[in-house]
């Protein structure tokens, strides 16, 4: 056999990557139909500490803060993870104490 003969011959895999290739040039091509792709499913935002506890609640973090209550306690008494009190009060310009 010789070297033209052993590549003039296409096996099957390879003849079907040339076609989903020139599908893929095709549906890549600019159309004129009008078309529109659908936007994939994005995860609605959970809405912010401050939205879920309401501005009374926050108001009273921060009040009781001030007042010497400390942000371990005002996590315990939220419900809420020390991180996030501490995220909350200092979103709301509150100075923490180390």
């Amino acid at each position: 056999m010789d070297l033209r003969a052993a590549f003039a011959s296409i096996s099957f895999p390879t003849k079907r990557l040339l076609a989903m290739a020139d599908r893929w040039a095709k549906e890549s091509t600019p159309s004129t139909s009008t078309h529109v792709a659908q936007p994939r499913y994005q995860r609605k935002q959970q809405p912010s500490l401050a939205e879920r506890l309401g501005e009374a609640d926050v108001q009273t973090l921060i009040h009781r803060y001030r007042a010497g209550t400390t942000a371990p306690k005002l996590a315990e008494y939220s419900g809420r993870g020390l991180s996030t009190v501490k995220r909350l009060l200092r979103a709301r310009g509150v100075r923490l104490s180390p």
